[in-house]
């Protein structure tokens, strides 16, 4: 019994670290019922000012070297996820200035899209993006992905998956201007914490 209780402490420990501050949010959310938007999910002020700006921002021409390396270095960060690939790659795969939103945060500048990526990385044991599709429609990319994550405080050999999906934008220059995440968290890491876990199962149950 104690330990299994280590285990789970592990586990919560973790997906708080990885999950940072929206625990407590999706707890309220949930609390106050599945009619309440999430702040991270609904068309926020930020995202439409950056979904804006982005459209004015000229893209990488079609099949032109910048395309490629653009595409290749969202590739090469997300692949095998990890605080070593965040260092090599996530300051060149990302403009100064841009903006970023996934099921957690909303950024606008690189170094703390890097410190945050950096910070989410900390409880991962292994964690890898496998793209299978990449759509370009005029200045839109749209990556359609799977995701094996495991943390550090997991059974050995326990892996958990989730199904995404992100919205790119990319400059002349293939850098990232605007990134937009869509994916369900809830499966794969609200369930690791207890008071999360048991609110989403008597929601789901309710649905």
């Amino acid at each position: 019994m104690k330990a299994n209780s280590t285990r789970a402490t592990g586990r919560f420990r973790d997906a708080t670290l990885l999950l940072g501050g929206a625990t407590a949010g999706l707890v309220l959310v949930l609390m106050a019922g599945c009619g309440t938007p999430s702040p991270i999910t609904h068309a926020s002020p930020a995202y439409t000012t950056g979904l804006q700006a982005s459209s004015r921002i000229a893209p990488p021409l079609p099949e032109s070297e910048a395309e490629k390396r653009g595409l290749q270095a969202v590739k090469n960060l997300f692949e095998n996820y990890s605080t070593n690939s965040i260092q090599d790659y996530a300051p060149s795969t990302y403009a100064e200035a841009l903006y970023f939103r996934d099921g957690f945060k909303e950024l606008a500048r690189r170094d703390d899209i890097v410190a945050y990526l950096l910070h989410g990385a900390e409880p991962l044991r292994d964690c890898t993006f496998v793209f299978d599709q990449v759509t370009r429609d005029g200045q839109d990319f749209y990556f359609r992905w799977i995701m094996t994550i495991s943390l550090k405080s997991d059974p050995e050999g326990y892996t958990d998956q989730a199904l995404g999906m992100s919205h790119i934008r990319f400059n002349e220059d293939g850098q990232v201007v605007f990134q937009q995440d869509y994916w369900d968290p809830t499966d794969v890491l609200y369930r690791r914490i207890p008071i999360a876990s048991g609110l989403i199962k008597i929601v789901k149950n309710r649905l």
